[in-house]
């Protein structure tokens, strides 16, 4: 389960992760400040960086069953 960071501590603004899963597009991290779409309140968007520079656009943020997919 994505541990919610974000319920703590609302204006972080970075955090380190580790991405559990990746497919189509999709990642699943460990834990997150990303605040999935709910309760009419629109998703976080953001980026996310690599230790090797890469950086990921994240457009979307949702909430599915146990897991977050960002």
């Amino acid at each position: 389960m994505t541990e919610k960071i974000y319920l703590r501590d609302s204006y972080m603004k970075e955090l380190e992760s580790e991405v559990v899963s990746s497919e189509s597009g999709r990642i699943i991290l460990d834990r997150t400040i990303f605040y999935p779409t709910g309760g009419g309140q629109p998703c976080d968007t953001g980026i996310i960086s690599t230790l090797d520079g890469k950086e990921y656009k994240i457009i979307e943020t949702k909430k599915q069953e146990t897991m977050w997919y960002i």
